[in-house]
């Protein structure tokens, strides 16, 4: 396969008039957007996105550029495959930062054999294992147990918000703003990255305890950037914050956010910002 690059730069034929329009845009649009409209280049940001790939980016490193000591308890988010090309992930968070990432082919009859790799990893640094539990992965807390691993945590998606009275924003309970405990989750970790994101590139004050980290030795980070961003924030029937499905994902042609599920699974008890516990 051959692949070429073309742009109005290799057509001979247009016009002086046409050209001073490209011109007098490209004085005066920003560049991303002057690239987009004349060299067909995507947009970086989506901006239904419920989160900013430019926040996410700031996360990488973000510990050591502004001085943070990385400290705190292990935890290891666990997304489980549950059918056809679907894979398992691992996220593994040091206290406020990222450390690991990892994915592997597994299918839905082959649940015990991921549990045991998840496993060797929550042993090797005494990780409290946080898990999908819908669907296949309802059975993983079992297969813990029969392991003898009690530190073990379950993440349903669809369960109702954490501290549903309590405000989300000034007279706005997370009840009456989240449609359930996965956009309240997906919400808690885009703030995080918001916060980094402006004590990072804009210098602004921040509070250690809603910084999110990412080393950037991780494995995967590009697809990571990919995932997270990919998801829309949307309205359910009731008027109340979602997250684009799984399914409207697929008619997008993006396959499942297995290291995105497992990341915000990490995130989804860690006690910074929102405070859920």
């Amino acid at each position: 396969t051959i692949t070429k690059e073309i742009n109005y730069t290799d057509n001979p034929f247009l016009s002086d008039s046409a050209l001073e329009l490209i011109e007098n845009d490209r004085q005066h649009l920003d560049k991303e957007t002057f690239n987009n409209i004349y060299l067909g280049y995507p947009k970086s940001e989506n901006e239904e996105s419920f989160i900013k790939r430019a926040w996410l980016e700031a996360c990488i490193n973000a510990n050591e550029v502004l001085g943070i000591t990385t400290r705190g308890s292990y935890k290891i988010g666990y997304d489980i495959a549950d059918s056809g090309n679907d894979k398992s992930a691992n996220v593994v968070v040091h206290g406020n930062e990222v450390i690991e990432i990892i994915e592997w082919k597994s299918k839905e009859h082959e649940l015990e054999l991921s549990a045991e790799k998840t496993l060797t990893r929550a042993l090797e640094y005494n990780a409290n294992i946080i898990y999908d539990c819908i669907g296949v992965g309802a059975s993983a807390g079992a297969v813990f147990k029969r392991l003898g691993y009690n530190n073990f945590s379950k993440f349903d998606a669809g369960a109702g918000v954490k501290s549903p009275d309590k405000d989300y924003m000034p007279r706005r309970k997370n009840k009456d703003h989240f449609e359930n405990l996965k956009a309240q989750s997906w919400q808690k970790v885009a703030d995080m990255m918001l916060h980094t994101y402006k004590a990072v590139v804009l210098k602004e004050p921040f509070d250690e305890d809603m910084i999110l980290s990412i080393n950037p030795k991780c494995d995967k980070i590009e697809q990571l950037k990919i995932e997270l961003s990919s998801p829309m924030k949307q309205l359910s029937i009731r008027g109340l914050v979602k997250v684009e499905s799984k399914k409207d994902l697929a008619k997008r042609g993006i396959p499942s956010p297995n290291i995105g599920d497992a990341f915000i699974a990490a995130f989804a008890e860690f006690n910074s910002f929102g405070r859920f516990k």
